[in-house]
């Protein structure tokens, strides 16, 4: 047999590590191409976005915090233009004069103490409507028991069972390093459950597809819930903020109606399969709402006629969106930053001002946001939005439990009454008229 030389040595070695390298490659590039893989990068990047906020935020152990909300608006413009119009943005009007009159009256007051050292948490809100009380009570975690109280419906401490939330937190975790597991996991487990079946590939457009109904959410639902239960610290956690939340696994969930679909698509490039153009489209009846996003831009449709456009630029410290009609002539700018918000919006002789002011000191917070409207440049009305956050290291809770009842003790009115509250407070601003359950 003829022995080779050194030179068909190589050339044969060499084809042999491009045969294996193309291999190598061909595969790599079919995983990338893999419909769950392409999904799955877009699942990262949402998560990383969330991971900014969630570590921007800073928590003490032991502090309180007293919030008072308040809204100030002048509307007698508004209320001089529809008493003297009839036009078809009449009824529109009247609806923003009434929240606004009710909010005009509305105060809120919040407050929030958290002992991570004793294990107790504290929470007093009252909301008032022309000086009238509108919703008032106050929720306790105390020896791993919450109780709560409603004035004028419950005269004493009810008695909630356990509470697992300072069971999450220890010397080395906080809020946030919950919050930012909870991110990575659950994140983790979406991307686990999304089965190949799901997805639907159109090759010749590059476009893959998730298409949603109720049924396939609440089977991606259970999945996570599942994995959930199973990780201990996630488990955890989840029952420290909502101890019943594991009840609902396996039941079914209305997130949509039954005619409605919800359809997630991500078109790639050629080669490396890299996301190039994000789609969702949300359908119900014979009506569709679509929102594009590619190269920096976001559109919204109905129907597939363009509304308005966003093109988006952030750094760091800032987001700003330029916006766009469905002309695609510019008609505002959006700019969001760590210590202002403005809005501006221009379009067919309406025009929108918003100005938002945020101030940060160590132990104070003042938000400060107001509104603008103007038709065919004459003043409609404006609105302002007051928060003040006043923090103090001072975590004392000083509540008597000694005559708090079992909840099971409460009669059926009662338990009715204490369902109801949670809605009194947008009944009351939007108005009885206009709101359903």
């Amino acid at each position: 047999m003829k022995k080779l030389d050194f030179k068909n040595k190589f050339v044969i070695q060499t084809l042999i590590i491009i045969g294996i390298l193309a291999i190598v490659f061909g595969t790599y590039l079919l995983y990338l191409g893999n419909p769950r893989k392409i999904f799955s990068n877009a699942i990262d990047k949402i998560t990383n976005e969330v991971e900014e906020v969630l570590e921007s935020n800073n928590t003490l152990d032991n502090y309180t915090s007293n919030i008072n909300i308040k809204i100030d608006s002048n509307i007698d413009n508004l209320n001089t233009y529809i008493n003297n119009n009839t036009n078809a943005d009449n009824n529109i009007y009247k609806r923003i004069y009434n929240i606004l009159n009710n909010l005009n009256d509305t105060s809120i007051d919040i407050n929030y103490i958290h002992n991570k050292k004793n294990k107790e948490l504290f929470l007093d809100y009252n909301a008032t409507i022309n000086n009238k009380e509108l919703l008032n009570g106050k929720y306790l975690i105390k020896n791993s028991t919450e109780y709560y109280y409603i004035n004028n419906i419950t005269k004493e401490y009810i008695n909630n069972g356990n509470n697992y939330y300072f069971e999450s937190i220890n010397s080395k975790t906080n809020e946030i390093d919950n919050n930012l597991y909870l991110n990575n996991i659950i994140s983790k487990s979406i991307k686990n459950n999304l089965k190949e079946e799901y997805f639907k590939e159109e090759k010749k457009e590059r476009k893959i597809s998730l298409v949603l109904d109720n049924n396939l959410i609440n089977k991606i639902y259970n999945d996570v819930i599942k994995d959930l239960q199973q990780d201990e610290r996630a488990s955890k956690i989840l029952k420290g903020y909502n101890k019943n939340i594991f009840k609902s696994k396996n039941k079914k969930i209305k997130f949509l109606d039954n005619n409605e679909i919800i359809t997630i698509s991500i078109y790639t490039n050629s080669i490396f399969h890299q996301s190039k153009k994000y789609e969702l489209i949300i359908a119900k009846d014979n009506t569709t709402y679509k929102y594009v996003y590619e190269n920096k831009e976001i559109t919204y449709y109905i129907n597939n006629d363009k509304k308005i456009s966003g093109i988006i630029n952030k750094d760091k410290n800032s987001i700003s969106i330029e916006l766009k009609n469905k002309y695609n002539n510019k008609i505002g700018n959006l700019n969001i930053n760590n210590k202002k918000i403005s809005l501006t919006i221009n379009d067919n002789n309406k025009k929108i001002i918003l100005v938002g002011n945020i101030k940060k000191k160590s132990m104070k917070n003042t938000i400060k946001i107001k509104l603008t409207y103007l038709n065919n440049s004459k003043e409609l009305f404006n609105s302002s939005l007051i928060v003040e956050n006043n923090m103090t290291k001072d975590a004392k809770i000083k509540e008597d439990l000694s005559k708090s009842i079992l909840e099971s003790s409460l009669s059926d009115k009662e338990k009715n009454q204490i369902k109801d509250q949670k809605y009194n407070l947008i009944r009351k601003i939007v108005g009885e008229a206009q709101w359903k359950i």
